[in-house]
């Protein structure tokens, strides 16, 4: 990297969402620490995505544009490619950075050793304007990977990655390609987790998230499940999953989802965990008896 390289890459993928591109992009442009590039990468839009992206005069902000749409996982690794910051970070075209993220995780790294990869903070959820709890991440330290494997995930917008830590984005992966990037990381690095707000995650339910479509949910849950729990006989493995499969239909539930599917993950949680009992008492806890009853 060159000596007036930024500090901060920004990538942030869209798709005809021209009007929600505009308030992600301020908010980046708002950020108290200013070096940084912000990348954005229209996804073969048909509004008039390239007209708001244009309407912002500042250096700082460089497009790319594919013709045709490629997916989130190739957008950002398109995003990484052109990039040239020393740490990375990700945003949504629907998100928004609060306005110390950059300084505050940048400041971080800064006071952490060289094997710390990512740093990580917390991230408030709204659904259709209210705030909800939708990634508990419970502020572990260190060597995350079990407990990120667990499934307490974070959600892009929440961490930034050193450079030298950065892999692929599986570009074959429709969704849930957040949290496999995420276990590549922290797989060979360590985490520093930042207790501050840095990010808004907005979920509406008029508006569709591509993380929020059921089958492909599904279908990229088994591949990372596939992936991940390769190893039959590593009964840390086996105890990681079988939380994981408590963990991830909690989130379902928490966006709606309470089909088949969801029942036989918790089903094989049952089966896996020893503790049976106190797995259900703690679901009884968070969701109460009349949405369990449906478990039946």
């Amino acid at each position: 990297m060159g000596a007036k390289d930024p500090v901060v890459s920004v990538i942030l993928p869209t798709r005809n969402r021209s009007q929600l591109l505009s308030r992600a992009m301020k908010s980046v442009l708002a950020q108290t620490f200013p070096d940084f590039e912000l990348i954005v990468i229209d996804e073969g839009s048909t509004d008039d995505t390239p007209r708001v992206v244009e309407s912002f005069v500042d250096e700082r902000i460089h497009s790319i544009r594919h013709e045709v749409f490629r997916g989130p996982g190739a957008a950002r690794n398109a995003g990484v490619e052109l990039s040239r910051g020393e740490y990375i970070t990700f945003l949504d075209d629907d998100d928004e950075f609060l306005p110390n993220k950059l300084k505050d995780q940048t400041d971080a790294f800064r006071k952490s050793v060289s094997a710390v990869g990512i740093v990580i903070s917390d991230v408030q959820v709204f659904r259709d304007g209210t705030p909800v709890e939708y990634f508990p991440y419970d502020g572990d330290s260190g060597n995350i990977f079990l407990h990120f494997l667990a499934g307490h995930f974070f959600p892009l917008n929440a961490s930034m990655i050193r450079r030298s830590a950065i892999p692929a984005f599986d570009d074959k992966l429709s969704c849930l390609e957040d949290i496999d990037f995420h276990l590549r990381v922290v797989q060979k690095s360590k985490a520093l987790y930042h207790d501050a707000l840095c990010a808004l995650y907005n979920i509406d339910e008029h508006r569709k998230r591509l993380s929020h479509d059921r089958v492909a949910m599904h279908r990229s849950f088994r591949t990372l499940e596939t992936r991940w729990f390769n190893d039959p006989e590593d009964t840390l493995l086996k105890e990681a999953q079988a939380e994981l499969l408590v963990n991830f239909p909690l989130r379902l539930m928490r966006i709606g989802y309470m089909d088949e599917i969801t029942r036989e993950y918790l089903n094989k949680a049952f089966k896996m965990k020893k503790d049976g009992r106190r797995t259900w008492y703690r679901l009884l806890n968070l969701l109460g008896p009349s949405m369990l009853k449906r478990f039946h």
